[in-house]
């Protein structure tokens, strides 16, 4: 009978952290097309999310469990509309009233008198507060496309923008992925990237750099993890990040771009509701979700097994030039490391 017991006690503690029991249980709504390695991550990710893409899936989509929303607002109309979706305190990245556009956010930044962010007007007329040269935003633009550096009013002419800024004295810039929990209200930093602008159009975009004489459309940035203990600028983040939560408080998941100027101030460039899923984020917004709806920490053999995920992710990323992984980088299977903002 002590046996039998002994048994039970085993049987029941592994039933109860069988990785089978932590996995599918978090779903998402996305529209990314992955390209590359990350088109391998996408196709993995099927493993562990639950991932919706089309109509036709709707009627899967389970009311009981969390769902997070990975496309733009404008793409998830149809299924706020059309979806028989989870209760809304189940639903991360709810798609509403978030990232208008990149003039919403500089009018919030302005009105609240933000030291990061840039002077910004959002009339021509006002130029003559701005000193050249000035960075020239479309409201709607991504990866730098409908994004310009103007030299001069002469140089600006007739053409017309939403969003008119001063060019910052850029020495680096990073994209820092960021979560706030609905049930716990701590913003949590888990990934910082390093970017090096990587063609014409991304260069041009730099205060000392010449104009885009290649005429890329977007720009491309070289890549490359930084430890979380490494950075050295989260006193200068985390009113940054406070803010973008305080803007958009449908927000749960950010990549927030920040630029470092040449006297080590940090600046907001933008904020990204669907940056790309590059190294580990998949498996850490998984497991945020996960543990901040459900109220339980993952046992060490799921992190195991998701360990290992991460470092098959990253072997593939050898040999892609958009990306550079320090020989000997522990940050991508790192799962637990975060800074508290």
């Amino acid at each position: 009978m002590k046996h039998l017991r002994l048994f039970e006690s085993f049987r029941d503690h592994i039933n109860s952290n069988s990785i089978w029991n932590f996995l599918k249980k978090v779903q998402i709504f996305s529209s990314l097309k992955f390209q590359d390695v990350e088109e391998m991550i996408g196709n993995d990710m099927k493993n562990y999310w639950s991932d919706f893409y089309e109509k036709s899936d709707f009627n899967k989509i389970d009311k009981k469990l969390p769902l997070l929303f990975w496309r733009n607002p404008e793409r998830s109309s149809e299924l706020l509309e059309n979806g028989d979706l989870p209760p809304r305190k189940l639903i991360y990245n709810y798609p509403e009233k978030f990232d208008p556009g990149k003039k919403d956010l500089a009018i919030k930044a302005q009105k609240t008198d933000a030291k990061w962010y840039p002077k910004t007007v959002f009339n021509k007329k006002d130029l003559d507060l701005l000193d050249f040269p000035i960075i020239a935003k479309k409201d709607d633009s991504y990866q730098s496309k409908g994004v310009e550096k103007i030299e001069s009013k002469e140089e600006l002419g007739n053409r017309k923008f939403d969003v008119y800024q001063e060019c910052i004295p850029i020495k680096d810039e990073y994209r820092i992925m960021i979560f706030r929990g609905k049930n716990n209200g701590k913003i949590r930093a888990f990934g910082v990237w390093h970017r090096d602008p990587n063609n014409g159009k991304s260069k041009s975009l730099r205060i000392n750099e010449s104009s885009n004489k290649e005429k890329e459309i977007k720009s491309k940035f070289k890549w490359s993890p930084v430890p979380l203990k490494e950075f050295t600028h989260w006193r200068s983040v985390k009113p940054i990040a406070r803010a973008i939560f305080g803007f958009y408080p449908n927000l749960n998941f950010v990549g927030l771009d920040v630029a470092i100027d040449d006297k080590g101030k940090a600046w907001c460039i933008e904020h990204n509701e669907t940056p790309g899923l590059v190294g580990n984020s998949s498996i850490r917004i998984y497991k945020y979700i996960f543990e901040d709806c459900f109220g339980k920490k993952m046992p060490k053999e799921v992190i195991n097994n998701f360990q290992e995920k991460a470092a098959e992710y990253k072997k593939h990323y050898d040999g892609y030039e958009y990306l550079s992984i320090p020989r000997g980088d522990k940050t991508l299977t790192d799962l637990e490391s975060e800074i508290v903002l």
